[in-house]
């Protein structure tokens, strides 16, 4: 047992070991500066006063009060964890390995669902300490009630499934179920579906033919003379619907040779390279966007000139030509706003020149939308209708960037009604004609 005698001591213990802290401090007459929570139900907290020989001194409220000691070694890799928020989410075992590794297994999860993690372990830690409660060492019925209280608060089951995600990296177990496996999590959530149903959205909000054939008149043409703002909304929307791609992925796109190149009846597209996809398979980085001329001249008809105004080749053509005098950015979608003109577009940002573009068509057309757009509809409308013409499914999984087919069945296509779905009503109808 290693003895407390002497200097002055530092202590930040666990919160379940406050009380055993306090008791060895006092059989050896320690002196310590001691860190814990201001919690005055606890048992350990009177002994705490007592022993103290000075007032508590309040320490400031701030997220990043509490951080790991920084190592001043090798600069971490773009994109790895904080250094706050290394150790709290490891497994014992990987709480031994040297700095740099834990920095590696840490970017096992993407940055964006780290930064979505600590914000909900934020979130929780909050309401723990509302509670007087440590949020590593409560017991899974208080994170029952967590759950609740957020169901009260009107999330989501998907949301409630995040937050549940964020307490099992952080409440990470050797052995045993996870916080997200427990059974009584499952069994809580099962009758969280069954007290509040899912509602099935309505498969689409807007019509594609009514969007097109808006694009394809003023005030979105001509397009040497329209307004960079309707431009890039043309732009924007014709980009999202003929590649079928996030926006994520559409924000990555370079605007210059050789990551963009226009060749005859056709022009190909890259992204970033430094650009991670949400589906980061060999299969899916670093590949081509593919995007052939719609109607190309020399024209046969006058439907058919009408129907190039909708060529997507045509549209970046010229948003490329008109936005290269501002350009400060490799990226193709610029801003036009005074403060940020010529860089980069955001995801947010592309998402709603998307919405811009379908509601003002709408707008045009005096017509009411059914719900309000969502910009990654244009993926379920693209990959849908590619399907019922004929478009062989491998091949819209592949310029969809799925991960399989069940994504496509699961979450994107949408319901038509098929010959064979008539054929119960039909054949009970039928038999008026047999009497």
């Amino acid at each position: 047992m290693i003895s407390w005698k002497g200097p002055l001591l530092y202590a930040f213990p666990p919160t379940t070991l406050i009380h055993k802290v306090l008791q060895k401090a006092r059989r050896e007459r320690a002196r310590m500066i001691l860190i814990v929570p201001t919690w005055d139900r606890q048992q350990w907290f009177p002994l705490l006063l007592r022993m103290s020989d000075r007032p508590p001194l309040p320490l400031p409220v701030a997220l990043d009060l509490l951080m790991q000691a920084r190592v001043h070694s090798a600069p971490a890799p773009s994109g790895s964890a904080s250094t706050s928020m290394v150790k709290p989410w490891l497994s014992t075992l990987e709480s031994t390995c040297t700095e740099g590794v834990q920095q590696v297994l840490e970017c096992s999860r993407r940055t964006s669902t780290r930064n979505t993690y600590e914000q909900k372990w934020t979130r929780f830690t909050a309401w723990s300490s509302a509670k007087q409660l440590a949020p590593l060492d409560v017991p899974i019925t208080v994170i029952l009630e967590y759950l609740l209280d957020l169901k009260r608060d009107r999330l989501s089951l998907s949301s409630l499934k995040v937050h549940l995600a964020a307490i099992s990296a952080f409440r990470y177990t050797e052995e045993g179920p996870t916080v997200f496996t427990h059974p009584i999590i499952t069994r809580f959530l099962k009758g969280l579906v069954n007290l509040y149903p899912p509602r099935k959205p309505l498969p689409l909000s807007w019509s594609l033919d009514l969007v097109l054939s808006t694009l394809s008149g003023p005030p979105f043409e001509p397009l040497a003379t329209v307004s960079l703002r309707l431009l890039t909304m043309k732009t924007a929307f014709l980009l999202a619907i003929t590649s079928a791609h996030r926006v994520s992925e559409l924000a990555a796109v370079m605007a210059t040779p050789p990551c963009t190149v226009f060749s005859k009846g056709v022009v190909t597209l890259r992204l970033h390279p430094a650009f991670v996809p949400k589906v980061s398979s060999e299969f899916h980085l670093n590949e081509p966007i593919v995007l052939p001329s719609f109607y190309p001249k020399p024209h046969r008809s006058s439907k058919e000139a009408h129907l190039h105004l909708l060529d997507v080749r045509r549209a970046l053509a010229f948003y490329i030509d008109r936005t290269k005098s501002f350009l400060k950015t490799d990226r193709l979608l610029v801003s036009l706003a005074p403060r940020s003109k010529g860089e980069g577009l955001s995801s947010q940002r592309i998402s709603k020149q998307i919405v811009s573009c379908i509601k003002m068509c709408y707008k045009l057309r005096k017509t009411a939308l059914l719900a309000p757009p969502r910009a990654h509809s244009t993926r379920a409308v693209a990959a849908s209708t590619a399907f019922f013409k004929g478009i062989a499914l491998k091949d819209i999984r592949r310029a969809a960037t799925w991960s399989s087919y069940d994504t496509f069945a699961k979450h994107y296509a949408l319901h038509r009604v098929f010959e064979e779905d008539t054929r119960l009503s039909t054949a009970v109808l039928s038999s008026a004609s047999c009497t």
